[in-house]
């Protein structure tokens, strides 16, 4: 329930009953969290199938693709949303927040380079790119348009 509190205090702009309804039902990014952390719990109880089935609904439904066997902490925060996508071996720290067209994926290359992370904290700006390991620190700001390899 933490989970839940925690990154929906982040979409509300009030903390009033309607603006949390509001937000459970119309925002794409909260929904695209909730049902990655069903996806990710399902992944955890061997269920892998459903949770493959889920994500692809949030990928045919908003273009978001976050999948279920990446490591996200609380708070993650998505603006607008679209074309992200979120690799199976990142892990994301708390209250970070991404905004649309953000990849953070693999890096291929002849040593198979693994997948980011981030801190807590961590502001990724739209169409920023994000591939192989990649570590940001905690309460870093990575411009609009980035591209990070190295």
């Amino acid at each position: 329930m933490g989970y839940l509190n925690n990154t929906l205090k982040r979409y509300c702009k009030r903390n009033s009953l309607k603006e949390k309804v509001r937000v459970i039902l119309t925002n794409r990014g909260f929904q695209s969290v909730m049902i990655y952390r069903v996806s990710n719990l399902l992944y955890k109880k061997k269920l892998g199938f459903i949770s493959m089935i889920l994500t692809r609904i949030i990928q045919i439904l908003y273009s978001i693709d976050i999948d279920y066997k990446a490591k996200i902490d609380e708070g993650l925060l998505i603006f607008h949303g679209v074309g992200l996508v979120i690799g199976c071996g990142v892990i994301i720290g708390k209250n970070c927040t991404l905004f649309h067209n953000t990849t953070l994926g693999l890096k291929f290359s002849k040593n198979g380079d693994g997948m980011p992370i981030l801190g807590n904290n961590v502001f990724i700006g739209c169409g920023t790119i994000i591939l192989g390991e990649i570590e940001i620190e905690n309460n870093k700001k990575i411009r609009a348009g980035s591209l990070i390899i190295s």
